[in-house]
């Protein structure tokens, strides 16, 4: 709990409020009930207590000075999702400059007791497809510290985006289509029962939300992406007004 408690010294002003976070957190147990069998209760030593309410902030303060063991790259953290990157000129330099940040994270995370899970850490190059092209072998050598490997990926969810290595948001774009025709096609199917303000308030409330969700970020995919979005809003359209199938424009 050391470095939980100098993380709380940076952040908190008040001695009292930081004597009430040491009470809240120590002298902590937990059991495991099943049934009729309750197991012996076990010191709570590191971690925060689960299924409390002040859990995920108190989470966020334990894992805050987590950036500074990355000096030489930018990190970004949201809740437990942590992105590490960095730019170079060539590949080498990359590989070297994030090995060395990896390992340093390793062992932040050992030192502070927490578990790495490597199934879901991977990595991804990002660049144009001329210069991606060129690259003979176009993965990045990153090993842990158990010697494995991490894997390179093509395409990522992150925050609920899907990321590619040009950036085009192309396979964000076929992934809402593919979530959202199946949707549409539902409401289709039961038009003939729902009136016109209902109808739009589908549109608004289920359908709508998954394209606005970061639009800005894919605003500036290539026109052929966007014009499969513009396709989606239309077939929104004619189900909300019920025009013919035929009806390009509205």
């Amino acid at each position: 709990m050391a470095s939980y408690y100098k993380n709380l010294k940076t952040l908190v002003l008040v001695i009292s409020m930081l004597t009430w976070f040491q009470s809240y957190v120590s002298d902590r147990s937990q059991f495991v009930s099943i049934s009729d069998s309750t197991s012996l209760p076990l010191p709570v030593t590191c971690g925060v207590p689960q299924g409390s309410i002040l859990g995920p902030l108190l989470f966020t303060i334990f894992i805050n000075d987590l950036p500074n063991v990355c000096k030489a790259s930018t990190v970004h953290m949201y809740a437990d999702d942590t992105v590490i990157y960095t730019s170079k000129p060539n590949l080498p330099q990359l590989e070297a400059v994030l090995q060395e940040q990896f390992t340093g994270v390793e062992k932040w995370i050992a030192d502070n007791k927490l578990f790495l899970n490597t199934d879901k850490t991977v990595t991804m190059l990002f660049g144009t497809a001329p210069k991606l092209h060129k690259l003979q072998t176009p993965h990045l050598c990153v090993r842990t510290k158990s010697n494995g490997m991490l894997t390179t990926v093509t395409s990522l969810k992150y925050l609920g985006m899907w990321l590619d290595p040009n950036l085009s948001f192309g396979p964000h774009i076929e992934k809402l289509s593919s979530k959202l025709y199946p949707k549409l096609g539902a409401m289709y199917r039961n038009k003939s029962y729902l009136s016109p303000a209902v109808r739009k308030q589908i549109v608004q409330q289920m359908l709508m939300p998954a394209i606005e969700y970061g639009d800005v970020v894919y605003a500036a995919a290539p026109q052929t992406h966007l014009q499969k979005l513009t396709t989606l809003y239309n077939s929104f359209c004619r189900f909300v007004l019920q025009c013919n199938y035929m009806t390009h424009h509205l």
